[in-house]
């Protein structure tokens, strides 16, 4: 019975969309890691419809990060498996609304282990993508769903290095010079942009390793106390990462090892910069993270990148989501806005807040709170929309 509905692949993937909501053209859409797009009525939250990338494109899954190009397009990472094995197709989501389409495939580096990436990164004109050692093999994978066995079950990590794809967007073509860095795990970019050398900076942070995804299972939550709570903390520390692709330089060798540099060891998490920044060089990251000073503290950070100085905001018994930035109407000045942080308090399933923030002075400006009839999750990602919307 499991091997007939294994050839049923839609109804073995969750169309739960629990990550993020996103804009694809003029409509709006939870969005999740499975191939599954639910647009949103923006003044119900209702759904209006539902649709599978699987249906549409032959894709199992998608990245739930689609970037903006420079274009007005919005592109994502999705993979698709056919009887080459696996391929990571690069997805184009028009702007008028039009049908998706795949723009680009890039074979996986180990034929049939492809890795998980959850997120993409684009500059003006390259698109870059960080292929993590974190591989699933496809044969593990088969005999995990035949067994009802968990997908984290054929998630190997591997002490190996992170190779670099480019994709010039100008012709879908991968750069011809391949890169590569340091075995890292990241899960999120900031922001990437090309410098006037003519090489593209990408900034985000990085773990050294994914050991902290096994912390993330609902028997560890709920069972860890005490000095082992605190413990599994610490595998969320990471540093803000700066990786500088010398694109513009000629190289003799097959690979180039790029290194790598720490920007802050603050712990910063869903990082963002200032929307007008996008693709551009910027000054200033903000993101959510933990506090130093113990497991009951959320932090809201925001980082100089220019100077490494570091300002922060933080509360006791409050835990923050990923910080929205809204810039003020016409500013031509990087931080000049506000701070929006989704918040739950610990201890009051049914209370939540918004926090507003002065983006350059970190003040709190402003505080929204609510109590609604359902529990108030601890928030992931987000988006604001306009009200002119």
């Amino acid at each position: 019975c499991r091997v007939r509905k294994m050839a049923d692949v839609e109804s073995l993937i969750s169309d739960n969309s629990p990550v993020n909501v996103v804009k694809l053209g003029e409509k709006y859409y939870a969005i999740g890691d499975t191939p599954f797009l639910h647009q949103l009525d923006v003044d119900t939250l209702l759904v209006v419809e539902k649709r599978s990338l699987y249906r549409e494109l032959g894709l199992v899954n998608q990245s739930p990060h689609p970037v903006l190009g420079e274009d007005g397009h919005s592109y994502g990472i999705a993979q698709s498996v056919g009887l080459a094995g696996p391929k990571y197709n690069i997805v184009k989501h028009p702007r008028d609304g039009s049908s998706s389409s795949v723009v680009a495939k890039v074979s996986p580096r180990w034929r049939m282990s492809p890795c998980l990436m959850h997120s993409v990164g684009m500059s003006e004109n390259y698109l870059i993508m960080l292929e993590q050692p974190l591989a699933m093999s496809v044969t593990d994978l088969l005999a995990d769903m035949l067994r009802g066995a968990p997908l984290m079950d054929c998630v190997k990590w591997h002490q190996d290095k992170v190779v670099l794809h480019v994709l010039d967007v100008r012709t879908w073509k991968p750069v011809k010079q391949k890169f590569a860095v340091d075995n890292l795990f990241m899960i999120h970019f900031a922001n990437c942009y090309e410098n006037e050398d003519g090489n593209v900076v990408v900034d985000f942070p990085s773990y050294p390793n994914a050991g902290m995804l096994k912390e993330m299972y609902i028997s560890t939550l709920r069972t860890v106390k005490g000095q082992a709570a605190r413990d599994m903390a610490k595998s969320y520390n990471n540093v803000m990462t700066r990786v500088i692709i010398p694109l513009n330089t000629q190289h003799n060798i097959p690979e180039v090892l790029v290194p790598t540099t720490t920007l802050s060891s603050c712990p910063m998490e869903n990082p963002i910069v200032n929307p007008n920044y996008r693709r551009r060089r910027h000054r200033f990251i903000y993101a959510s993270g933990q506090n130093a000073e113990g497991l009951n503290f959320g932090q809201v950070t925001k980082l100089d990148v220019d100077t490494g100085d570091v300002k922060s905001f933080s509360e006791e018994n409050l835990y923050t989501g990923q910080v929205l930035f809204i810039p003020k109407p016409g500013s031509q000045v990087e931080d000049d806005g506000v701070l929006v942080v989704v918040c739950v308090v610990s201890g009051r399933p049914q209370f939540g807040c918004l926090v507003f923030l002065d983006a350059a002075s970190f003040t709190v400006v402003a505080r929204v709170s609510y109590t609604p009839n359902a529990v108030v999750t601890m928030p992931m990602h987000g988006m604001f929309i306009p009200r002119s919307t």
